[in-house]
């Protein structure tokens, strides 16, 4: 909090220097103050209103300009962001987003030698300097300085999206062989990018006339009804039944909007959301406004950021009869769900699904809905309807099942649970999360503890310093009786996820079975004050007062 405030304190003393007259700073110096706090929430709509109230010669200072610039770009008012970095640059400043935004810009208008001008003279980051570069040669009529602008960087940096451009460059041009070669295998991109590869791969094997090995990646691809990418991907299956090819030829504008995006999303799917991820997807969704998946990412990105009334906006005018009207569905439910009003967000799901009755992935959301509403025997049956659509297709998904099991565990259906949770690793053998959640499972229940141990190991294998499966695996040993081991498992996952009542629980009654009873009396303290809610603090409560069996005797007593 205090970083906070001193980076904003050093705004407004720049501001009062820059602004040559003190009186004039100090009119303005409130709309200034809550518009850099609204853009630090990402409320962009918010700070627009206040930079609207501005005089005129506010915006002659570069620290008004840089917010505002990110306003803008936030809003997905391009223009606007545009004249900003235009008086930025014009200026000498040298703040990147301003560079970023003119660059995109050169390109939208195609002056690809005013690009090379500009990054020559003042180059922008890695990878996107490389991007910019390689599009805009791309655009002029150069292919082979594109493709050897990328070749270069991909070898120097070993970056995956490079060779992925210089893959979509060799298809656009026909040179299909050298395409596939170039592109590689899938496992080895980030896994925010592996759709688009795929779709890339299989698009390249079909024109090439080699429809099994098409169709065998195709069933590789992975999406849902709800997913904006769903509709191009069925146009794909279409053309691989019907042995038509695919039109591969692209912009430069198209192929940066791609590239972009892909950035954008490996930094979200590595960091979270950001101002910076936004920004991506905004340039990208200019670059290529047909492209309708970019309108997705800004508003998912805007949700994700708390922004949940600008989140509607790209999305407002898909109504039904639209190919992305069931993915708008999903998205707007979500955004009304976050803003909480569960009953709007429930009201869009009816409504679509009495259109389409019977879409698995609507299913699913509904079902989610009920489930976080605790309206848990509608949310069995929904899901239940889903997954008897899926059974005998290859739409079963993994988490219908995973989810369908929590309702089972909570409602004390424990057979039907494990069931469905051993369904689940059925379909995703390597899923951590189904795994970890098993395991700990059957070592809370006592029962099936060496499959509980091979589960959980098989889940630290892939996250090793996920504090739950940490948590877990001392749950597991614990049930097993090898107390010294266990503690040093659950104090570790204390170090990873402190504060964690349940697992200063799980301290406890190790120390307590240890014999260690003041320390056992010390950590429920301590969990409780961490101040759990429900169940879990009552119990902790209890076993304070009473100790350990005598506690938990009287918690049960009480459910």
């Amino acid at each position: 909090m205090l970083y906070r405030f001193f980076q904003l304190a050093r705004s407004v003393l720049v501001l009062l220097v820059c602004a040559g007259t003190p009186l004039k700073a100090q009119d303005f110096l409130g709309q200034f103050m809550a518009a850099q706090f609204a853009v630090e929430e990402y409320r962009y709509d918010i700070a627009r209103g206040y930079l609207e109230e501005l005089p005129d010669e506010a915006f002659d200072t570069p620290e008004i300009l840089e917010l505002a610039l990110k306003v803008y770009m936030g809003t997905g008012e391009l223009d606007q962001a545009v004249d900003y970095s235009d008086r930025l640059l014009a200026m000498g400043n040298d703040f990147i987003l301003a560079r970023i935004v003119k660059t995109t810009d050169l390109f939208i208008r195609n002056e690809f030698d005013s690009v090379k001008v500009l990054l020559d003279e003042n180059p922008l980051n890695f990878p996107l300097n490389s991007l910019f570069l390689g599009w805009s040669a791309f655009g002029g009529g150069s292919v082979e300085d594109s493709l050897e602008v990328f070749r270069e960087a991909f070898e120097e940096r070993g970056v995956s999206l490079l060779g992925f451009a210089n893959s979509l460059i060799h298809a656009s041009n026909g040179n299909l062989e050298m395409a596939i070669e170039t592109l590689g295998s899938v496992r080895d991109y980030p896994p925010a990018l592996q759709n688009e590869v795929l779709y890339l791969r299989v698009g390249i094997l079909l024109n090439q006339g080699k429809f099994e090995e098409a169709s065998a990646e195709y069933d590789l691809l992975r999406f849902s009804e709800i997913e904006p990418r769903k509709t191009p991907f069925l146009q794909l299956k279409e053309n691989l039944t019907s042995g038509s090819s695919i039109d591969l030829e692209i912009t430069a504008q198209e192929g940066l909007a791609k590239l972009l995006s892909a950035v954008a999303r490996i930094t979200t799917n590595s960091s979270g959301p950001s101002g910076d991820s936004l920004a991506l997807f905004g340039l990208a969704r200019h670059l290529d406004p047909e492209d309708i998946t970019l309108d997705f990412a800004v508003s998912r990105t805007l949700l994700s950021l708390g922004s949940f009334e600008l989140a509607l906006l790209p999305i407002e005018g898909i109504v039904p009869g639209d190919p992305y009207y069931q993915a708008a569905v999903g998205l707007r439910s979500d955004i009304y769900y976050e803003t909480g009003d569960s009953d709007k967000s429930l009201m869009i799901l009816q409504e679509a699904l009495e259109l389409h009755p019977t879409s698995i992935d609507l299913l699913y959301l509904l079902g989610e809905l009920r489930t976080n509403r605790s309206e848990m025997q509608e949310a069995v049956d929904t899901i239940s309807r889903g997954i008897e659509l899926s059974k005998g297709t290859n739409r079963e998904n993994w988490d219908s099942y995973f989810l369908r099991g929590q309702l089972y565990y909570y409602m004390g259906i424990w057979e039907k649970a494990e069931a469905d949770w051993w369904k689940s690793l059925e379909i995703t053998p390597d899923n951590a999360l189904v795994q970890n959640n098993l395991g700990y499972t059957l070592a809370d229940r006592n029962i099936k503890l060496d499959e509980a141990e091979k589960l959980i190991t098989a889940a630290l294998e892939a996250e090793p310093d996920n504090g739950y499966y940490v948590d877990s695996m001392g749950w597991v040993l614990y049930r097993q009786g090898k107390l010294e081991e266990a503690l040093e498992y659950l104090q570790r996952s204390d170090r990873i996820i402190p504060n964690q009542a349940e697992v200063i629980d799980h301290i406890a009654e190790v120390y307590w079975v240890l014999g260690e009873e003041e320390l056992a009396k010390r950590e429920w303290e301590r969990a409780l004050k961490t101040e759990p809610e429900g169940e879990l603090g009552r119990k902790i409560e209890l076993r304070l007062m009473y100790g350990l069996e005598e506690g938990t005797r009287r918690f049960e007593e009480e459910e």
